[in-house]
């Protein structure tokens, strides 16, 4: 008497098929990770751009002094900052690698790379001359994508700060009456 025995497993087609699925909708899901990816990073950058802005209003009410905000001025790609009192610049108080960022791209409006608050937690300089006195810094990320406002894929952020001293970050691309628009 002969038993068949039940065969168990792939054979070698159906697993080079299966790979073959695989690759194809890791392909298709590549750029959209790639975006996300970028998002990601930008937040990341504009995340700690803002917390390095309110930590050093945070010095200037808690010193009772004059404290600058700096951003890395050799390139303005990503996101390095130091918090110092202004009249003592080597006397750093927090600091953030720019090497951390990637490719984002920070930009203040009025060109400036130095912000400084005053003892009461106000923003002295740079003098905004827009109408509202709000001074916003940029971040993109140019390396992947245009802004969702210029037709690309990136998410671009912004980080506003007002004459008083408040800081928000916001999405410059979302309609009035957002929560989230600047």
């Amino acid at each position: 008497m002969l038993r068949s025995r039940s065969v168990r497993g792939f054979t070698l087609i159906e697993a080079m098929i299966a790979i073959a699925l695989l690759a194809f909708l890791l392909l298709l899901g590549l750029p959209a990770f790639s975006t996300m990816l970028s998002n990601l990073r930008v937040r990341s950058v504009s995340d700690s751009v803002l917390s390095g802005v309110q930590a050093a209003r945070t010095e200037a009410l808690k010193r009772n002094l004059n404290i600058t905000f700096e951003l890395d001025p050799a390139t303005g790609i990503g996101g390095g900052w130091k918090v110092y009192p202004t009249a003592n610049t080597a006397d750093v108080l927090q600091s953030k690698s720019s090497s951390e960022g990637g490719n984002v791209l920070v930009a203040i409006d009025t060109g400036a790379t130095t912000i400084e608050f005053n003892n009461l937690g106000r923003r002295v300089l740079p003098i905004v001359a827009n109408g509202t006195g709000t001074l916003d810094i940029d971040f993109s990320n140019p390396g992947v994508s245009n802004c969702e406002a210029n037709g690309g894929s990136v998410r671009c952020l912004r980080v506003t700060v007002s004459i008083g001293g408040e800081t928000r970050l916001c999405d410059p691309n979302r309609p009035t009456g957002d929560p989230q628009a600047c």
